[in-house]
């Protein structure tokens, strides 16, 4: 987030951008910098809430090439990994057609804001373009045939490290696409949705006697094929399932009263106004 008022830093800005484009330096000696941090990362991962989100997955992404191996890798490569493999890597992947630029605020000249992208991005691709021998293979954009399955998917994991008790449920959908006005309304209507439940279900954690402590429902993207719904209780009791499949059938079948409607409707109105007051800071986000 940059001041749209002055161009020199917004220029600048550009240039830097245009350098995590397309020429980013991999070193050895850049690599080994990296390799702590990352170290760092998985040993942080391996507690008990790691060792249930990596269940969690494992679950939900059966028949991928992530059921046996998660995003951040193995220990091993991460050790041992040579900076010509992350460099190739980097060569086959991040190339101009999987790549757009947008900058969004009130600026007094956008014809100079438009010059600032050719100057430093279009060489940038222009060299990335040239240097490619063939392009690289296309990210599937349809929902893979081994992650759809008629039957439910269950595990129940048990950690002697764990401080509480929770309840996940996962749907997996084909991800959503929100490029046309009409695709940006579906997803809308998710959100209001999703809403309306959590209202709900906030509404039964608040009773003298709830089936749970806290829970809500959220949209998540698994990769770049596959969203899911999570719907997310800590629990005590045995009989949180079937309440929370019950506030789930409550809402689908009553739909959304208007009271709720009218009050979701005024919480989407004041995110809209967090976006204007934003853009009368002068400031731009690329």
């Amino acid at each position: 987030m940059v001041p749209t008022t002055d161009l020199g830093l917004l220029d600048r800005s550009i240039a830097v951008l245009s350098e995590f484009a397309a020429r980013i330096r991999c070193a050895p000696q850049d690599l080994a910098k990296e390799r702590g941090a990352v170290l760092e990362e998985l040993r942080m991962s391996r507690d008990s809430a790691g060792r249930l989100a990596t269940a969690h997955w494992e679950l939900l992404l059966q028949g991928s090439r992530y059921e046996d191996r998660l995003p951040i890798g193995l220990e091993s490569v991460i050790r041992n990994v040579p900076a010509e493999t992350i460099a190739a890597f980097y060569r086959k992947w991040y190339l101009p057609h999987r790549m757009a630029v947008v900058i969004v605020g009130d600026f007094p000249d956008t014809a100079a804001v438009a010059d600032m992208i050719k100057q430093h991005l279009g060489p940038a691709f222009g060299t990335v373009a040239g240097d490619a021998a063939a392009p690289g293979p296309e990210v599937p954009l349809v929902l893979p045939e081994s992650w759809q399955h008629k039957e439910p998917r269950f595990c129940v994991f048990a950690d002697r490290e764990a401080q509480d008790s929770a309840l996940y449920m996962s749907w997996k959908v084909p991800s959503r696409p929100t490029a046309t006005p009409a695709q940006y309304l579906e997803v809308m209507k998710d959100t209001i949705f999703m809403s309306c439940l959590n209202t709900r279900l906030y509404r039964l954690s608040r009773a003298r006697n709830p089936p749970f402590f806290t829970a809500g429902i959220s949209d998540e993207s698994a990769c770049g094929a596959v969203d899911m719904y999570v719907l997310g209780a800590a629990c005590e009791e045995r009989k949180t399932l079937r309440c929370v499949l019950f506030a789930l059938r409550h809402c689908l079948a009553d739909g959304i009263s208007p009271h709720c409607y009218a009050g979701l409707c005024s919480l989407k109105a004041d995110v809209f106004l967090q976006c204007f007051l934003i853009v009368g800071s002068r400031m731009c986000f690329y």
